[in-house]
């Protein structure tokens, strides 16, 4: 091997990088999905040696674009996206070109930074993924149908769109559980939570209300909430 390889996996994918006298591999994976256990098998099977260490990391984008207005994060400063790492690279291109831009005078500082910026970004890639007219699921965070006329671009769409609509006890139930992982209101107090969500959903609603169908999750299972869905989308999908 004279050059750093990527190869497809079952589990994702693996870099190789060629040294002076031996061959470092990194085999990626999402352990939500493969175990450990399953992700090493594969990765002898594949590559005929035994994986060493075992490395967690979360996936992450940064919330400031700019720093000092004069620094420009990109690659993984800017984000970090695996295991389909792939996927990042026309994020990295499309933060090169905006930067670019700012610098003549194309865009304003406020753009650049946080999440004006990111929700460009995030409107691009739903409009991406929708156009590939499969047969999948594609959870959207809170804010997403709110901004860059997503929800208009779904409703005008062949895509089935789904409220779930849940009490703000239930959802503050659920974020408190990942409470920490969520930049938007990890610093909030816990007593602020509740009142924090109902301003939100307050604010959203008139956006989320317009979805083809509204299956309120309170009293739902996992699993009848999933035969829920089915049942409204049968005659529109292949399930």
């Amino acid at each position: 091997l004279h050059w750093t390889d990527c190869v497809a996996t079952p589990d994702g994918w693996c870099f190789r990088i060629p040294n002076v006298d031996s061959v470092s591999h990194g085999y990626l994976f999402n352990k939500d999905i493969t175990t450990v256990e399953q992700a090493r098998e594969n990765f002898k099977d594949m590559f005929g040696i035994d994986s060493t260490d075992n490395l967690n990391f979360s996936n992450y984008i940064s919330n400031q674009f700019m720093i000092d207005d004069r620094i420009f994060l990109n690659g993984n400063k800017l984000m970090f996206i695996e295991p389909l790492e792939a996927n990042s690279n026309p994020a990295y291109v499309h933060a090169t070109s905006t930067y670019l831009s700012y610098l003549k005078g194309g865009l304003s500082k406020k753009y650049i930074h946080g999440e004006i910026y990111f929700r460009k970004i995030e409107s691009e890639c739903v409009r991406e993924i929708c156009k590939k007219n499969e047969n999948i699921v594609f959870s959207l965070g809170g804010g997403t149908p709110c901004y860059g006329n997503i929800m208009t671009y779904l409703l005008n769409s062949s895509v089935i769109s789904v409220y779930l609509k849940g009490s703000i006890s239930t959802i503050f139930k659920r974020l408190l559980i990942d409470k920490n992982k969520r930049p938007l209101i990890s610093n909030i107090d816990e007593l602020d939570l509740k009142e924090f969500i109902a301003k939100h959903l307050f604010e959203r609603s008139k956006f989320y209300n317009k979805a083809d169908h509204i299956v309120s999750i309170d009293s739902f299972t996992t699993k009848q909430l999933v035969d829920r869905l089915k049942f409204l989308t049968l005659d529109q999908c292949n399930f």
